[in-house]
């Protein structure tokens, strides 16, 4: 496309997106002001504008119809959660083959950064039950715009978590798990082709090291190997920290929540039994 045809179609869009949101059927997504911040909001740091996107991730991102569309008509923590668990099944910034369109899971990201969510539902997206793109794209919010000083505290209860995640878009995907993301995300500042904001060295050198008393154990409770007991920052892990505290589900509820799914099917099979005995009654009358 020639630069005068760009222009054109840039300068239609311009006009369509100021009538749609003049008819209430779009609105503009940017993050609040200082003065607008929500009360309990959880503390972010860096770019206030960007959350932190590099600047080709962030252009594409703001340019993305599904962020205008869709993603400016969320407006509340919860419907956005559901549209996460109807609408992502990958978690790639930038879709290969469509001239760097925004990924659907970075569109929400950002929403969900322009909502500016509060610890508790932070916390509740980690530990959500339904969809590991719920999960994966709070702790995605973590790694862009947390503190770094927080970030290991924030991951150390999901550093063996088995669940599987397929992070890819396309036929035949690998699929990774929760545990294995979260440790990428820690310690590489490279991301499907994109980059995530740099963690001060010392900071960067202290995960490292605690990671590597932690080797990847799916589903084991992630202690030292010499310090057993005690999780990497010298405390027992038990009902100490963030992911812990408010959230993460017992696991005596889990297993109810378990024997209730079994219960169900138990439950249809014997409807789907009984369905088939009514319809042989029928023939043979």
């Amino acid at each position: 496309m020639s630069r005068r045809a760009e222009l054109h179609s840039e300068a239609k869009e311009r006009a369509r997106n100021a009538e749609l949101m003049q008819k209430g059927l779009r609105k503009e997504v940017r993050p609040p002001s200082p003065g607008s911040i929500p009360q309990g909001a959880l503390k972010v740091v860096g770019n206030e504008t960007t959350m932190n996107f590099g600047t080709v991730l962030y252009r594409n991102c703001m340019n993305s119809r599904y962020l205008r569309d869709t993603c400016s008509l969320l407006d509340n923590f919860q419907v956005l959660v559901d549209e996460i668990y109807n609408s992502v099944d990958h978690l790639m910034p930038l879709l290969p083959n469509s001239g760097n369109q925004c990924g659907s899971g970075f569109c929400l990201l950002f929403r969900l950064y322009t909502l500016r969510p509060t610890e508790n539902q932070i916390v509740s997206m980690l530990n959500h039950q339904d969809s590991p793109y719920i999960r994966a794209i709070g702790f995605l919010f973590l790694r862009y715009c947390a503190p770094p000083k927080d970030l290991l505290d924030w991951f150390w209860d999901f550093l063996n978590d088995p669940e599987p995640i397929a992070l890819r878009l396309g036929v035949g995907r690998e699929e990774t798990t929760i545990g294995t993301f979260v440790r990428q995300i820690l310690t590489d500042q490279a991301y499907l082709g994109t980059r995530f904001p740099r963690i001060p060295v010392m900071i960067e050198k202290k995960i490292r090291e605690e990671l590597a008393k932690v080797p990847y154990r799916p589903g084991e409770e992630p202690v030292p190997e010499e310090n057993a007991g005690h999780d990497a920052r010298g405390v027992s892990p038990v009902g100490s920290d963030r992911a812990r505290a408010p959230g993460r589900t017992p696991d005596n509820v889990r297993s109810q929540s378990r024997e209730r799914s079994v219960d169900r099917r138990r439950h249809d099979d014997r409807e789907r039994d009984r369905d088939r005995e009514r319809r042989r009654d029928d023939v043979r009358h």
